[in-house]
């Protein structure tokens, strides 16, 4: 026997030794592991169970008891209201006592007896829908002949490709709802190109033209506006579209 196996040996007497003494076992029996095997525990035969036979369900019966019918919901309000046209206005004492109460509660407040004008609001909720429309460069058309709009298709298509996106706006449907305000404050807005003597036609929009004597330059509030004559010289005449090109490629910048 080598001296290893002298040593395993000892350890295992010596393992024995320490187990008889704490747990007070009276034999102790060392075995090799082919000796040393686990119990093995019979698998149990798996019992089938028969089906239980279905049982029918009987049908409902309907009743044939009529339900009554229910009588529909009579409404609180006994008498109808009157129209906005018929009713009694406030009482001049009760109106007063309340603007007595409104001044001493709410001093910060102010009672108006007329319903204040919305028209203004109305401009500022649709201010989107205009403003979407609106590219750098606007060219308001007034006249819608053949001639005039050949003209300002060819310039807007013109801007847009050598200078800045440009487009046609009818100038007489903002006179008519009124948005030339909103359509000057518009941040996009950059230049318009227009005919002086179309913009006659619009009134609400002459307060906003102004020319600088100096220069000759015109503005409708703070925006350049750039003065054009009528279809028919730009037409006939090469020498004036070409003048008028040289005019809008100076002032308009990228």
């Amino acid at each position: 026997m080598s001296s290893l196996e002298n040593r395993y040996q000892k350890l295992i007497q010596d393992t024995a030794a320490f187990l008889k003494q704490e747990h007070s076992l009276t034999s102790f029996v060392p075995c090799t592991k082919e000796q040393w095997r686990a119990p093995v525990i019979p698998k149990q035969p798996v019992k089938k169970v028969a089906p239980q036979p279905s049982v029918p369900i009987a049908p409902i019966a309907k009743s044939t008891v009529p339900i009554p019918k229910q009588p529909p919901p009579q409404s609180k309000i006994s008498k109808p209201l009157p129209e906005l046209s018929q009713r009694k206005a406030v009482d001049t004492d009760e109106m007063a006592d309340l603007k007595k109460l409104c001044s001493k509660e709410l001093p910060n407040f102010v009672l108006k007896e007329t319903t204040p004008n919305d028209e203004k609001a109305h401009r500022l909720a649709n201010r989107w829908r205009l403003w979407r429309e609106i590219l750098p460069v606007a060219i308001l058309q007034v006249n819608f002949d053949e001639a005039t709009s050949k003209l300002l298709n060819n310039l807007t298509a013109a801007i847009s490709q050598k200078l800045l996106p440009a487009k046609i706006l009818n100038a007489t449907e903002l006179e008519k709802s009124n948005q030339w305000e909103l359509f000057l404050e518009c941040k996009t807005l950059q230049v318009i190109i227009a005919n002086p003597k179309d913009l006659k036609s619009c009134p609400s929009l002459l307060p906003y033209y102004q020319k600088n004597p100096q220069n000759t330059l015109a503005k409708l509030g703070n925006v350049l506006l750039i003065e054009m004559q009528s279809a028919d010289i730009y037409l006939s005449s090469p020498e004036a579209k070409r003048e008028l090109w040289s005019i809008i490629c100076k002032l308009i910048k990228r």
